[in-house]
């Protein structure tokens, strides 16, 4: 007698049971099945499992007859002898659970492309702000801006296809709109500790730069220490003005400083007096001093970096400009 191999040894057995019954098999959607098994009669499994509800959970070792099956020619002539009665409300438990599924999944796949897609939209018009430093950043005799920064700004967005819109004003005007998010980028900023926390900086620096104090050519000021008492005008919300205040107060001087809006009125109130110097980047001053017969002096300092700093990207947000800034 010709006897098969899993008629006569324990055979491992994992069924995922769905309630449905075809000329094969009759299993079911309610339960997971892990154990062994074997055949103990015609058409008869029986043996130790592990089962684990899908939509309810359960655990029973025994005998199992699950698998009760009578055919004729391959066809099925039984029934499903276990579970009969669950069979609908199981089907009726897996309809809704798969139908919440898919409206989860096709409410996240619509907010990922409307995300996308405001992303992709909004990423063709980038508002930099504009203030007057040239040779650096300013606005040319046709009132267009120039300059080192907005060159370079130009040169990436012509790459990243995008709209470049300028929002001219003074620089402290400037920073106020990056941190609230009124523009994009605000070219020329010196990074610090406290800038770092209030907008996002890429990797390479734009330029290098330092301070330098400018005065009439007949003021007599050469050293720091000839400053003492001394009127000094300086770019309000500036680095140089931490700067300033930190360099002096080293030296123990009582220097009064005077926080103006823009480099060009600086220049005017050395020029009539009303100031005695004015501190500012070495690219302005060299520019732009002899004009109002002005010399720069050997008062100089704190050397910077400088970058075109974005707005601080809240976390989970959609962010519309190319990351590829952060790498100028």
């Amino acid at each position: 007698m010709n006897i098969s191999r899993p008629d006569l040894f324990l055979q491992p057995y994992v069924g995922w049971e769905l309630f449905y019954e075809n000329h094969d098999k009759a299993v079911m959607l309610n339960r997971i099945k892990v154990g062994i098994n074997k055949n103990i009669g015609a058409h008869v499994l029986g043996g130790a499992l592990f089962q684990n509800g899908f939509f309810q959970c359960e655990q029973s070792v025994g005998m199992d007859q699950t698998a009760h099956r009578i055919t004729d020619d391959h066809k099925l002539l039984g029934r499903n002898v276990m579970f009969k009665g669950h069979r609908r409300i199981a089907e009726r438990k897996a309809i809704v659970f798969f139908a919440r599924l898919i409206r989860w999944l096709f409410i996240l796949a619509l907010v990922s492309f409307v995300c996308g897609s405001m992303a992709l939209a909004e990423s063709r018009v980038v508002k930099v702000g504009v203030y007057e430093n040239s040779p650096k950043v300013f606005t040319d005799e046709s009132g267009r801006p120039s300059g080192i920064f907005i060159d370079l700004i130009e040169y990436i967005a012509s790459e990243e296809d995008w709209e470049l819109q300028y929002v001219a004003g003074t620089w402290a005007e400037g920073l106020d709109r990056l941190e609230r998010g009124q523009i994009d980028l605000m070219p020329d900023v010196a990074l610090t500790t406290e800038r770092e926390k209030r907008f996002s900086f890429h990797k390479i620096q734009v330029l290098s730069s330092w301070f330098q104090a400018y005065a009439r050519k007949d003021s007599g000021l050469q050293s720091i220490l000839d400053l003492n008492g001394k009127r000094v005008a300086i770019l309000d919300k500036s680095v140089q003005q931490e700067a300033f205040t930190r360099f002096s107060r080293g030296f123990g001087l009582d220097t009064k400083l005077v926080a103006v809006a823009d480099y060009k009125t600086m220049f005017e109130m050395v020029a009539k007096g009303d100031v005695d110097a004015a501190v500012t980047n070495q690219f302005y001053g060299s520019m732009h001093a002899r004009k109002y017969g002005l010399v720069d002096t050997a008062i100089v300092f704190e050397p910077s970096a400088l970058f075109s700093p974005r707005p601080r990207i809240p976390p989970g947000s959609c962010w519309r400009l190319s990351t590829n800034i952060l790498i100028i």
